[in-house]
């Protein structure tokens, strides 16, 4: 065990000289970490509420609220990851994934005859009346998928960030071959 600690103050030692040099690109991990949390509490959130909703409406058996709610918490955890990661090209796969959401929705409207912006205002303000929680877990489903968008623009427009991405991928690369050559024994 004595082994493994000293092994693992290596590694944050090892880490630490790596970013030594550019600080800047340590902070900017922290913000996008912080900023990853925190979409990812808000989907836990919202698929909290998006099964209360179907508890509320079919009473389903608890495996398939459970299953669904895992399910749905599992993609955006999927999404999320795979585009917040170290490679900042990945995160084109929010814009795909706002732009299919959004275009859903949109349809799903449509279909349903809002096709104005005062129909959606009166849809969503009667809904409200009548059924609370289920509208207010559809705001929170267009806040998630409106939060996607500038988080894919932070990520792939501003060019200090496209470096920096750059620059934690190198260094995520030269921490995970200082791991290999200093295996746990």
């Amino acid at each position: 065990m004595d082994q493994l600690q000293e092994l693992q103050q290596q590694y944050k030692e090892y880490r630490q000289s790596l970013y030594k040099d550019c600080p800047q690109v340590e902070v900017f991990e922290k913000k996008k970490r912080g900023w990853f949390m925190f979409l990812m509490a808000f989907s836990l959130a919202l698929q909290c509420t998006k099964v209360l909703v179907l508890w509320q409406m079919a009473r389903p058996p608890i495996v398939i609220l459970l299953l669904g709610g895992i399910l749905g918490l599992g993609m955006n955890l999927i999404f999320l990851a795979a585009s917040m990661g170290t490679k900042w090209r990945m995160a084109f796969i929010l814009y795909l994934w706002f732009f299919y959401n959004a275009y859903q929705i949109a349809t799903a409207f449509l279909k349903q005859g809002v096709n104005s912006w005062e129909a959606f205002v009166e849809a969503y303000v009667d809904g409200f009346f009548q059924y609370p929680l289920a509208v207010s877990s559809d705001v929170l489903s267009w806040i998630f998928i409106l939060l996607l968008l500038p988080t894919a623009m932070w990520l792939t427009l501003v060019p200090a960030n496209r470096k920096m991405a750059e620059q934690s991928d190198q260094i995520y690369n030269q921490m995970k071959q200082y791991m290999a050559s200093h295996p746990i024994k």
